[in-house]
């Protein structure tokens, strides 16, 4: 209910619905590139490369994530020490950045977790379960590009309008107007 609830904010709506159309488009693409799976075989074979790539993409998110998260300390401590007036849609996509990360680094390490199974050393197993298991694989590696991408494009906008707050006002010769008030 929480993710409904941060869409219902217009702040961060359009980066949300933006990231998840990018994420929805590129993971579904992946099965319709690779084609039909026609055997067990094949299937395993998939999967397999699936899992290898995937121990990577998870590190980078949990990595990431954990960054991200990390510097959101930072930039809620310049935002109450130098923000003269702090508006709520700030703290609103702060709020929303650390929620898909710590989606992003849960669903992360769930997918190392999954990547982690020794798919080629098990003997009784249902061929299905191979085609299964890749399509649920692929499935969460867009989940996880789905909230990876949102929190990066709420903290631009998040970051834009901290720096427009906190960035002295020039003219158009590149000096500061309290500077030339002073002077005249």
């Amino acid at each position: 209910m929480f993710i409904v609830n941060i869409l219902k904010n217009k702040a961060v709506r359009k980066p949300i619905i933006v990231a998840w159309t990018i994420a929805i488009v590129i993971s579904g693409s992946i099965p319709i590139v690779t084609g039909q799976i026609y055997g067990a075989e094949e299937a395993k074979q998939l999967l397999d490369f699936v899992q290898r790539a995937s121990l990577y993409y998870g590190s980078a998110v949990v990595t990431a994530s954990a960054t991200i998260l990390a510097l959101i300390l930072t930039v809620l401590g310049l935002t109450t020490a130098h923000m003269k007036d702090p508006d709520k849609t700030t703290f609103v996509r702060l709020h929303a950045i650390a929620a898909f990360c710590v989606y992003a680094f849960i669903a992360s390490v769930f997918l190392l977790l999954m990547s982690s199974l020794p798919v080629d050393e098990f003997e009784k197993i249902p061929s299905d379960w191979y085609r299964f298991a890749y399509y649920v694989i692929c499935f969460w590696n867009g989940m996880l590009a789905g909230y990876i991408i949102s929190a990066i494009l709420i903290l631009r906008d998040t970051a834009s309008n901290i720096i427009a707050d906190l960035s002295p006002d020039f003219d158009e010769e590149g000096e500061k107007e309290s500077s030339k008030k002073s002077s005249d």
